[in-house]
């Protein structure tokens, strides 16, 4: 089973679960939301190339209970322009990034409405070295592996909150060596003050 239909058994089966257990238990509460941020990817310096920063959004859903909560996400970057170094020579070309990803994370208690959070977690992330020349090739790259996140949000209103997440995520291919994630994201639900 692959990434893809992996998360999607995973989501099905925590929404059932999820769901049956908000009714058997008062602590269990779902959430979901949006975010818009940057992401900067980092070269290898064999690579001979630059990355420019890529803005980037978000859609999540996710289970929380007692500050602990399961989620999953899907990210995507708009066009961002690179040097590469392909095959000896250096070629102006534009990349895109897109991803899943599942994490576990901890949100500290709410003191004066601000909470701390921590993540860690999997993510698989398809990155397109798209070509700039008419007949060029593009080059896709697929990435599973580790991310980690700290972050820091607020309470906007009972339901509501606002979030400020930075995700380091190892996108080890031949021309990148790490992803540099932020996000502002709002989220609609889950734990009450």
């Amino acid at each position: 089973m692959n990434f893809k239909q992996t998360m999607r058994v995973l989501l099905s089966t925590t929404l059932i679960c999820g769901f049956s257990a908000v009714n058997a238990a008062e602590g269990v509460s779902f959430y979901y939301g949006a975010g818009l941020g940057a992401m900067q990817l980092k070269d290898k310096p064999a690579a001979g190339g630059e990355f420019s920063t890529a803005g980037v959004g978000e859609i999540f859903v996710g289970f929380e209970e007692r500050g602990w909560a399961f989620e999953i996400s899907r990210m995507a970057s708009i066009d961002a322009s690179t040097t590469i170094a392909l095959l000896g020579d250096v070629e102006d070309r534009e990349y895109s990034a897109s991803g899943d990803q599942m994490s576990l994370s901890y949100r500290t208690v709410e003191r004066n409405g601000i909470y701390y959070k921590i993540k860690y977690g999997k993510m698989e992330s398809d990155t397109t070295l798209i070509s700039k020349d008419v007949g060029g090739t593009d080059q896709k790259f697929t990435v599973d592996d580790t991310l980690y996140g700290v972050g820091m949000g607020m309470r906007i209103n009972r339901e509501d909150r606002l979030e400020l997440e930075y995700a380091y995520f190892k996108a080890s291919t031949d021309y990148s060596s790490a992803a540099h994630i932020i996000n502002l994201r709002y989220i609609f639900g889950g734990s009450k003050p």
